[in-house]
């Protein structure tokens, strides 16, 4: 955590996360040409968010060893990024939830899209 590497004009830097059935959880801040995605990977909401902002950030709401979808709406409210991807979900039955519920829980005012799901292997460009 906290080393930074390069790889092809793309920097890639280990984060903090918590999850108790890793010993190395890790989460990755990816920038490139002044943009920053932060891909929480399998982690618990962290008491400190410090560094973690990202325009695009990629966060678990599935639950159960990872945030569920009132910690990843309480992460998004702390990082504040332009656009809001849930993830690890609904691949097991211990995992529901529903995305349109974590997408109605980010939005501050009617019509503001924060959320985006892209489904299996759909690109998305920012």
């Amino acid at each position: 955590m906290g080393k930074k590497i390069n790889v092809r004009g793309i920097s890639i830097e280990g984060m903090a996360a918590h999850s108790p059935q890793s010993f190395y959880p890790l989460g990755y801040m990816l920038e490139h040409d002044g943009v920053r995605v932060y891909h929480a990977g399998d982690t618990e909401l962290l008491d400190d968010l410090t560094g973690f902002q990202g325009n695009v950030c990629l966060l678990p709401i599935g639950g159960g060893t990872t945030m569920d979808c009132v910690d990843a709406v309480r992460a998004v409210k702390t990082l504040k990024p332009d656009v809001a991807i849930p993830m690890h979900y609904n691949t097991f039955d211990n995992i529901k939830q529903d995305p349109a519920e974590f997408k109605q829980k980010i939005e501050e005012k009617p019509g503001q899209d924060k959320s985006h799901r892209p489904q299996a292997g759909q690109k998305y460009k920012y």
